[in-house]
């Protein structure tokens, strides 16, 4: 597919699901991995199969919404991975809430601006010395909820993925002229058991109904987002910064 020899990729979330596919196909394509998740044994056990590879391999427990626990996982990444050259903020997610505003209290709204946005501001913001160094690639986790609206997520999840695109396509005008892309990457529904428990949660959302929607036929696998990433961190994207590349199987809520 893709040739990232020589590469180190560091993927927050990474110890399950998007994240964790993603690291393994980067790996997959020659890159070497840190692995950052706020569960240790999570980390570990991804770091382990990253490692099936023949990769070198670093597993971070870190809280990416920590400004100085996220200083700590790019010095670890630099002092034994020697390099950074590709950023995949893959932490977010609606935190349960599918709340809508009148309902939304100001707890769970700051929640869900921090676990999305804040993470993705503080580890950027972090890691943009180190790729400055050779130039590099930021990937960022958005949402068909930014790029039109979300049926189980609510409305602190929607902001938050489409604050995402206006951080993406403002970086990208900010750190071209240092060889660095910014790109979004924005699912529609995955195949998960998490997002069945919230259709399933929702009053009004129907799984089964929302498939028929999606052109194509069938939810996407967190695979298909792996591999639009990867190629957003490939040399075969060297042109391409701003955009959101949505993978949603031609669905578009209207």
């Amino acid at each position: 597919m893709f040739k990232l020899e020589g590469r180190v990729a560091l993927v927050t979330g990474s110890g399950q699901g998007i994240g964790m596919a993603t690291a393994m196909t980067l790996a997959g394509q020659g890159a070497d991995l840190a692995i950052v998740d706020v569960d240790a044994a999570r980390a570990e056990a991804a770091a382990a199969r990253v490692r099936s590879h023949g990769r070198r391999v670093l597993a971070i427990p870190a809280d990416v919404t920590d400004e100085g626990q996220v200083g700590r996982i790019f010095e670890r990444c630099i002092d034994e991975l020697g390099r950074l050259d590709i950023l995949v903020n893959n932490v977010g997610g609606s935190g349960g809430s599918a709340t809508p505003l009148e309902s939304t209290s100001l707890e769970v709204w700051d929640r869900v601006l921090t676990f999305n946005v804040r993470s993705a501001f503080l580890c950027t913001r972090a890691a943009i010395p180190l790729l400055k160094r050779q130039g590099g690639r930021v990937v960022l986790l958005s949402s068909m909820a930014g790029t039109s609206r979300t049926l189980i997520g609510g409305v602190a999840y929607a902001t938050a993925k489409a604050a995402l695109l206006g951080f993406t396509r403002q970086l990208a005008q900010e750190l071209g002229t240092a060889g660095i892309t910014v790109n979004a990457v924005a699912p529609g529904i995955i195949q998960s058991d998490r997002i069945e428990r919230a259709f399933a949660a929702h009053p009004t959302a129907s799984f089964k109904q929302a498939l028929t929607q999606i052109p194509l036929g069938r939810p996407g696998r967190v695979e298909d987002l792996a591999a639009a990433i990867t190629y957003l961190c490939s040399d075969e994207a060297s042109y391409v910064t701003g955009v959101t590349l949505e993978v949603n199987g031609g669905i578009h809520f209207l």
